[in-house]
């Protein structure tokens, strides 16, 4: 297999599936990231290959019943009315236990925020898919993963999965010093940490000026052009429309992109990616960020 083969990323369909699950643990993990542990029979079989796969939740407020659809002939049936339901990134899963853990970013408001943040052990939860994966090889050089707190656990799934010999760069921004968590990898990772320090999310120059920074080093082989952070699109090139950064690559790269991930919104996960091809091959970028125009709160 040539080595261009083992860069492609390939989609992969899984079959729909509605699940309840119950809470087994709760955790603070950092003033706006809580992590829920759940569990039950129905998880059996649950399967998420994909770094950034998203599984649907229905958050259901104490004291009214959790209603799932169903599955006819043409997709989901919802009752009526039909029932929140906003994406999550799986941050594990445990199959020899059933045990499945999801990461929220919270204080900012959202039926799946009010839920994490009232949470208790016992509370039920409704879940759906993932529905498919987008599979990214992890044999490229070098990786670049920006976002900020919505984003945390694909990149954190992202870095654990990375080979030794790796290297990767994360850029993610939180607020302040105590929104900073241990990443693990097998790799050669930096993570630079880009602080609002109050200020509000959806401000996208910080974290392009990170990234620019990150992939400008001169160990660095990354190419960006027009990159889509939170929410809006921020131009990473010079005047002449060409990437500010123009290494020396090997032919046979390219730049991986995904839109941006939005706290306001229902997370899409990778589902709506375009590979974009440069004429100067580039390291594999992953780009995601949780806040931008509001749409719908989560």
């Amino acid at each position: 297999m040539t080595e261009t083969h083992l860069r492609l990323p390939r989609r992969v369909r899984h079959e729909l599936k509605f699940r309840r699950a119950r809470v087994e643990a709760v955790e603070q993990l950092t003033p706006a990231l809580k992590r829920i542990v759940l569990t039950g029979e129905e998880l059996q079989g649950f399967f998420s290959p994909g770094f950034d796969d998203h599984v649907k939740i229905f958050p259901t407020p104490h004291g009214q019943a959790l209603v799932l659809p169903t599955l006819g002939p043409d997709g989901p049936v919802f009752a009526e009315p039909k029932p929140v339901a906003r994406d999550y990134t799986p941050r594990a899963f445990d199959a020899a236990n059933r045990r499945l853990t999801l990461d929220f970013a919270v204080g900012h408001g959202g039926p799946a925020t009010a839920w994490a943040e009232d949470a208790q052990v016992g509370d039920e939860l409704g879940l759906g898919g993932p529905r498919g994966s987008f599979l990214i090889p992890t044999s490229f050089a070098q990786h670049l993963l920006v976002g900020d707190e919505a984003a945390i656990p694909a990149i954190a799934r992202r870095l654990e999965e990375l080979p030794k010999g790796a290297r990767a760069v994360a850029c993610i921004e939180v607020n302040d010093a105590e929104g900073e968590l241990a990443l693990s990898s097998q790799a050669n990772v930096e993570i630079v940490w880009v602080y609002r320090n109050g200020g509000p999310r959806g401000r996208p120059e910080a974290l392009t000026a990170a990234a620019v920074e990150a992939a400008g080093r001169p160990d660095r082989r990354l190419c960006l052009g027009r990159l889509r952070v939170l929410g809006g699109a921020c131009d990473a090139r010079r005047p002449s429309g060409r990437p500010r950064l123009q290494p020396e690559m090997d032919e046979g790269g390219r730049l991986l992109a995904t839109g941006p991930r939005r706290l306001a919104r229902g997370d899409r996960g990778l589902s709506g990616q375009k590979k974009k091809r440069c004429r100067r091959p580039a390291a594999p970028f992953f780009l995601r960020s949780s806040s931008g125009r509001p749409r719908r709160p989560r």
